[in-house]
């Protein structure tokens, strides 16, 4: 034994049983088997996937399928559409095993398959080109048949209708089907135009070039031009050296047919200056205006009575003049040099005219008193006009004080006051007397002075509790005539005391406490200088038949008995019939009620705003549907015209529809509207410009009456209505286009009642100072790019808030701006977006479409917008021009809002135009079809302008 002794313990297992047998064997590891049948598929087809697996628990597909699978089983898979592998994955407690079977992909055919023309006229042929892949062969059918190759060129015989050809294609991976069809309208004559304009330039000029044709093609320029052209187009010729012929060349069905546009051009004539004076002849001492105007020149030159450089049309004053003088233009342009002039002779000076008021007066309270200027004279010449103004005491109205006799009623009075007067007379040539003064002392009347008080209350007819259902004559209530003229009449019928009716309707005047007296309640808000602001001057009268507003006089009131007097301001509705049964002298009274709540709306947050004078047009024979605000170019002839016809459209209980149009008045006067106007309605696409004022009108109402439910009245006995509430969203055509849109985001903005999208109450304030500040001055059209972005940047922490309600109508907000360069929103047309196309002097043609898709006059892409940037100062020349003819293109080119430059010729636009300054400028381009300002049939028109510096 070698070395020690090794001794072994065996410890036999618990319950005996014979010898040691070992470890039992790990658990073997999941064998997978899979396979496709069939191996390859074809577009559409399937296989099958059988798989079976050993020592497997469970099964993962991955690859082309997913999901776990049995241990065995059989699935179909497919279509596929490329070579696809499918794995499967088993696990089990010796481990995982997997296996994968492919399918591989045979393609389907694919086929080109297109013809040129598309469109073709009886008796014309058309090309059909195709190309194939993983094609065996192809086979023709419609309108062509039989095999053919698996790509190629036919011609098509002459076709004598519209045509449908189909191209059906094999392969290992199954067959494809195309076709493609042509349209082929009437026979056509072949023709081609061309046309020139201007037909007369001069040497250097350039002219804008148009032409169509119809039933030709392969057209080829000559002349005055030259190469290959489409079949119609547009262009600006090259500068003329001389008379110029412009000849396009097509191949017709019989031959070559050319049509020919001549010029004339002439050398540049030199200028014409005309230079005028004003009058022409003045006395020493005294002004003329002088104006002047060249044609064909470039800049001009000023001497003897004036000098220095002077514009090519212009007008300014000579200052005084004391000695007769001649002033001379000379100006240049291409042609040479033209002067002109004019002289102004002056005569010894002028004395002024000797104004003579009159002796003083002393007279009784409400008396008839009248002024004379019978003694006023002129030395020289004679007196051409009078003026006579009230310097002192208590207010008078004075009659007829642009005459020479004036007159008015003595106010009442408690003891004597002092009226003082002044008289100013001008001659004949301008020359304005010193002011001469009359004192006119009033004593009381004989019975003393009573204090007169009382109510001025009219009827209004309110609208049934039931919407709908219009007027409610059994409901007719009396309401205080607020703020409405009150005046004291004598038994001359002349004013002899006034005043204003209060909050409640209350009045108190001063009255003779004997004799007799009526009182005359006008239709007139009036409030004026030299009252503090705020002031305003609004009126209601029948414009067509009447110089003043409405009225209503009292019964002859007896002083020695009377201290008070209502007055309540009949209808004139009957309720039973609801027709009218005598005159409807509330009407005018519940008008202005309505703009009184507008005014006190307003100078809540404007304290001293400045209304100007405001005609409101009404009377019962205004037809329904003349309802509109006209701001007559903003002088004081502003007017807004409502409706008043029985059984159609009555408005004077309408306060929505009032409220609406004196909206469009605080527009005017405050703010800025670009909008065309013209008829709309709800889902109408509108020009954005019309869609902010119009949607503004209606939130602006729902503001003054602090009521979001539009109602409007009409129809037979009045007894309907159109109504809509700006508080519930509208889905209707939503987006910047839409009127709906604007009134709910304006409302939303406004209101205290928070819902949906609405998270924000800012009140009218922030609403007014976009108004009145940034909408009024800028750059861009007025729309509601324009008042939002203003709006986000003078309430930057409401700026989230904002962008919310804005996009609950359809509007990109988060990035919105003045040009709306990230709207997205274009109606579902291509020829809406961009709102404004960039154009630059002298960077080329830049084309847009004016379409009527979404109807005429001021729909949505009538009339497209062009932004360009000026540097400076300068004169361009803006042509605008259409393809189709005949067409009337117009073009107006603007500044802040202020036209700066028109084209409304009848045919293509050439004209030049000033631009006054350094900036941003809207050009606005439209085809008269669609515009509704001229004949044309509506559609689409590509006008293409051109804005450069020659």
């Amino acid at each position: 034994m070698l070395g020690s002794l090794l001794s072994v313990t065996v410890l036999a297992a618990c319950g005996g049983g014979g010898g040691d047998s070992g470890p039992p064997p790990p658990p073997a590891a999941p064998t997978v088997t899979i396979s496709a049948s069939p191996t390859s598929l074809a577009t559409g087809g399937v296989s099958a996937i059988t798989w079976s697996s050993t020592n497997a628990t469970s099964c993962t597909a991955s690859g082309g399928w997913s999901g776990a699978r049995g241990t065995s089983g059989t699935e179909n898979v497919g279509p596929i559409t490329a070579v696809t592998t499918y794995t499967l994955s088993c696990t089990g407690a010796g481990g995982s095993g997997s296996g994968a079977a492919t399918i591989n992909f045979t393609p389907p055919p694919t086929i080109t398959f297109s013809a040129n023309p598309t469109s073709v006229t009886q008796g014309q042929t058309t090309t059909l080109t195709w190309s194939s892949t993983n094609t065996t062969g192809c086979t023709a059918s419609g309108a062509w048949s039989g095999a053919q190759s698996t790509s190629g060129t036919f011609t098509t015989p002459p076709l004598a209708g519209p045509s449908s050809y189909t191209l059906s294609c094999t392969g290992a991976g199954g067959s494809t089907s195309v076709n493609t069809s042509v349209f082929v309208g009437p026979a056509v004559t072949p023709q081609v135009n061309v046309f020139a304009a201007p037909a007369n330039p001069f040497v250097g000029d350039t002219v804008t070039l148009s032409w169509a044709s119809q039933g030709v093609n392969n057209c080829v320029a000559s002349g005055g031009w030259s190469g290959p052209r489409a079949p119609l187009g547009a262009e600006t010729s090259a500068p003329l050296t001389g008379n110029t012929t412009f000849t396009l060349t097509c191949d017709g069905p019989a031959g070559p047919i050319s049509s020919s546009a001549s010029v004339t051009a002439t050398p540049p004539p030199p200028p014409s200056v005309i230079v005028r004076v004003t009058p022409n002849s003045i006395t020493a001492g005294s002004s003329a205006e002088l104006s002047w105007s060249a044609m064909f020149a470039s800049s001009c030159t000023a001497s003897e009575g004036w000098s220095g450089s002077q514009p090519v049309a212009g007008a300014r004053f000579t200052g005084p003049v004391n000695v007769t003088t001649t002033y001379m233009l000379a100006c240049t342009g291409p042609g040479g040099t033209g002067t002109g002039s004019a002289t102004l002779t002056v005569t010894g000076p002028n004395t002024p005219p000797i104004a003579d008021a009159g002796p003083d007066q002393t007279v009784q309270s409400a008396s008839l008193v009248f002024l004379s200027s019978s003694n006023s004279r002129d030395p020289g010449g004679s007196v051409a006009s009078y003026s006579w103004v009230q310097t002192a005491g208590p207010a008078v109205t004075l009659a007829n004080p642009q005459s020479s006799q004036a007159f008015f009623g003595a106010p009442v009075v408690a003891s004597p006051v002092t009226l003082t007067f002044s008289l100013t007379v001008t001659d004949n040539l301008g020359l304005q007397s010193a002011p001469d003064f009359v004192d006119i002392v009033v004593q009381p009347a004989p019975g003393g002075v009573v204090n007169l008080r009382g109510r001025i209350t009219y009827d209004r007819v309110p609208f049934s509790t039931t919407v709908g259902s219009g007027l409610d004559f059994n409901a007719i209530r009396r309401e205080p005539s607020r703020g409405v003229a009150v005046e004291l009449l004598s038994t001359a019928n002349q004013v002899i005391g006034s005043t204003t009716t209060d909050a409640n309707g209350d009045y108190a005047l001063d009255a003779p406490g004997s004799g007799s007296v009526t009182i005359r309640v006008r239709a007139e808000l009036k409030r004026v200088s030299p009252a503090a602001l705020p002031r305003w001057n609004i009126l209601v009268r029948d414009v067509t038949n009447s110089p003043t507003p409405y009225a209503v006089v009292s019964p002859t009131l007896d002083m020695s008995t009377t201290t008070s007097f209502n007055l309540n301001i009949p209808s004139g509705w009957d309720p039973a019939s609801r027709q009218p049964s005598g005159p409807r002298l509330a009407a005018p009274f519940a008008i202005l009620d309505t703009i009184y709540r507008a005014i006190n709306t307003i100078t809540a947050v404007a304290p001293t705003a400045d209304f100007p004078v405001l005609t409101i047009d009404w009377s019962e024979t205004n037809a329904a549907g003349e309802t509109f605000f006209d701001s007559d170019g903003g002088a004081d002839t502003r007017r807004i015209s409502l409706s008043g016809q029985n059984n159609a459209d009555i408005d004077e209980y309408d306060p929505h529809t009032i409220a609406h149009e004196f909206g469009h008045y605080i527009e005017d006067r405050f703010s800025r509207s670009d909008s065309v106007g013209g008829p709309h309605t709800f889902g109408d696409r509108l020009d954005p410009r019309v869609a902010f004022s119009e949607g503004f009108g209606y939130a602006f109402a729902a503001i003054v009456l602090n009521d979001p439910l539009i109602r409007d009245a009409g129809g037979a006995n009045q007894a309907s209505e159109l109504f809509f509430n700006i508080e519930t969203d509208s889905t209707t055509a939503e987006g910047w286009y839409s009127e709906g849109s604007v009134q709910e985001i304006l409302w939303d903005l406004y209101d205290s009642a928070n819902e949906g999208s609405d998270t924000l109450s800012l009140g009218l304030a922030p609403l007014w100072a976009v108004l009145t500040g940034e909408q009024r001055n800028t750059a861009s059209l007025t729309t509601i790019f324009q008042f939002i972005s203003s709006l986000k940047a003078l309430n930057a922490g409401s700026a989230t808030q904002i962008d919310t309600i804005v996009a609950a109508e359809d509007i990109v907000a988060p990035s919105i701006n003045a040009f709306a360069t990230t709207e997205t929103n274009a109606a579902q047309s291509a020829d809406v977006l961009p709102l404004y196309t960039n154009i630059g002097i002298g960077t080329g043609t830049v084309t847009v479409r004016s379409v009527a898709v979404f109807g005429v006059g001021n729909k949505l892409s009538n009339r497209r917008y062009l932004r360009l940037v000026a540097s400076g100062p300068q004169r361009v020349r803006v042509r605008a021009a259409v393809t189709q003819f005949p067409r009337d293109p117009d073009v107006i080119v603007w500044l802040r809002g202020q036209p700066v430059g028109f084209g409304v010729s009848s045919t293509n636009e050439d004209f030049l135009t000033d631009l006054p300054e350094a900036g941003t400028y809207v050009i606005e381009t439209y085809d008269c079809g669609n515009a509704d300002c001229g004949p044309q049939t509506p559609g689409p028109f590509d006008i293409a302008v051109t804005v450069s510096t020659n």
